[in-house]
């Protein structure tokens, strides 16, 4: 009993006064945090955290809502706009037109914009983890495979539509005028690559 009373005493002799109030405090203070302990805590979470409300958030929503419903109706648009005039020139133009538009958008838009699409998960994760380097090298990344697939897709526009139309079934006579539109589309689709790339951003 002596000896357990004298290594007490030696124990509590040899850790150093601040050290012990520290943990007396930690003993006694309660397991879970009540009345002001409770609420300076909140307080604090409540300053850290940025306050919104549900008319901010409504707002936010509706601006990216408002230019995305624009952007997609001008870009629609666009295509009905060029149906709609080519079809007062014949049956056989409108249907080269939409064999054509039909064949640029399965072979090259779709993966054009389906690539810049996979940044708005890419990026915007990176973004949200505050990495702002890894936003800069998937942007690069995407861009250069983009550029890289880019001179193919063209290449396939200009030379390999009528053949392939031609392999389908389709009239020579309409696969020659939808090799011809799929031929104007090759001077807008870096555009349509920039473009693409801005509304991923």
């Amino acid at each position: 009993m002596a000896l357990r009373s004298t290594a007490s005493i030696m124990k509590g002799a040899s850790q150093p006064p601040v050290e012990e109030e520290e943990r007396q405090e930690a003993e006694d203070a309660p397991l879970l945090a009540t009345g002001s302990s409770a609420a300076e805590a909140a307080q604090r979470r409540n300053r850290s955290q940025p306050v919104t409300s549900y008319l901010d958030e409504f707002r936010g929503m509706m601006a990216i809502a408002v230019s995305t419903a624009i952007s997609a109706i001008i870009r629609s648009g666009t295509q009905q706009v060029t149906i709609i005039l080519v079809g007062h020139l014949g049956a056989a133009e409108l249907g080269a037109v939409a064999m054509g538009s039909l064949w640029v958008n399965i072979s090259g838009t779709s993966i054009i914009f389906g690539g810049m699409s996979s940044l708005d998960t890419l990026a915007s994760q990176a973004y949200g983890a505050k990495n702002f380097h890894l936003v800069g090298l998937w942007t690069q990344r995407m861009v250069t495979i983009i550029c890289c697939l880019c001179p193919l897709i063209f290449l396939n526009w200009w030379f390999l539509t009528a053949p392939i139309m031609e392999m389908l079934g389709i009239d020579e006579d309409v696969a020659r005028m939808a090799q011809r539109f799929a031929r104007i589309q090759v001077s807008t689709g870096e555009c349509f690559t920039l473009k693409s790339l801005s509304s991923s951003k």
